[in-house]
């Protein structure tokens, strides 16, 4: 009796061990999601323009887009340039919020210290460049041709990327003439063709020239957006002369801005003049005249190109 109760015992003992072996197994904390090794950006650069937002997305081991197993977190090195925000799916939307360049981490928050990196450059938001004259200026340059210098209409400016921006230009008075003696091999902001800055308009505001007295010109900017400001930089030369020819640029919206150039030799300067908002209807009128110092006896003033762009 004793083998027999013995035997049976240690059977007994090895049952219940068998079961809370078995019951071990089966009580292994289940996987949260695929327990990936590898983590990865689908770019390593985003290259936005200011005010815009793009999305970053994760990539795990199989290549796919998973919600990953531990816990993860987007950070900015610097949000006043870029700031993030996660998305339910671990995705990142990246707001551009000034120019400059900075850099996004996906960050694991638990051992093992994954980390990947999207370097994000912010850039202006597109200009809008105006090419006034006949030359070849190019397909980023909107160009006011020879024959709309009395009344010339442009229903829709696009930037320089192409990107059709709703605001219409009006000649509503008129230039004298076009002019093809401005500089050429210039080295400005505008980074203008020589097709661009050699030639343009011109206006003659103290005395008859051909016939023509065009004491100042008028360009109508409409179906600008009445929230924001605008920053206006004009381009003018007219080379082979020594006096002084002064062109006043006026911008007028909700307010008013002005910036004088001469003309007289100029090769690599510009004028800007920023802050603009648009009047009640989203014009701004931009007003060319001889400025206080032009001292040409046919008070000659001019514009070959010009810059058009948000402004903070």
């Amino acid at each position: 009796m004793n083998t027999i109760f013995k035997t049976g015992y240690l059977l007994g003992v090895l049952a219940v061990l068998l079961t809370v072996a078995g019951s071990c197994k089966k009580d292994k904390p289940a996987q949260n999601g695929p327990q990936e090794k590898k983590l990865a950006l689908d770019r390593s650069e985003a290259i936005m323009e200011q005010g815009t937002t793009t999305t970053i997305k994760p990539i795990f081991d199989d290549g796919e887009v998973t919600i990953p197993a531990g816990k993860y977190s987007w950070t900015s090195d610097d949000p006043a340039i870029a700031s993030v925000y996660m998305n339910k799916d671990f995705t990142v939307t990246v707001t551009g919020r000034k120019i400059g360049s900075t850099k996004v981490r996906l960050s694991a928050k638990y051992g093992g210290g994954l980390e990947q990196v999207c370097t994000i450059v912010v850039e202006p938001p597109p200009s809008i460049l105006i090419n006034f004259g006949d030359g070849a200026a190019g397909a980023e340059w909107n160009s006011v041709k020879d024959n709309m210098r009395i009344d010339g209409f442009i229903p829709d400016l696009h930037t320089q990327t192409g990107r059709n921006t709703g605001i219409a230009l009006k000649v509503e008075k008129r230039f004298n003439l076009r002019g093809a003696s401005g500089a050429t091999n210039t080295d400005t902001e505008l980074k203008m063709p020589d097709e661009v800055s050699f030639d343009g308009y011109y206006g003659n505001a103290k005395a008859e020239f051909s016939g023509v007295v065009a004491t100042e010109s008028v360009i109508r900017f409409s179906g600008m957006d009445k929230t924001k400001k605008y920053r206006y930089c004009f381009y003018a030369s007219r080379m082979g002369v020594g006096d002084n020819r002064e062109t006043q640029y006026t911008i007028t919206g909700s307010n008013q801005a002005v910036a004088r150039l001469n003309a007289s030799g100029n090769v690599n300067n510009i004028v800007c003049a920023g802050g603009v908002q648009p009047d009640a209807g989203g014009d701004i009128l931009l007003t060319i005249t001889a400025g206080e110092n032009n001292n040409n006896a046919f008070g000659f003033y001019y514009i070959n190109a010009m810059r058009i762009m948000e402004d903070k």
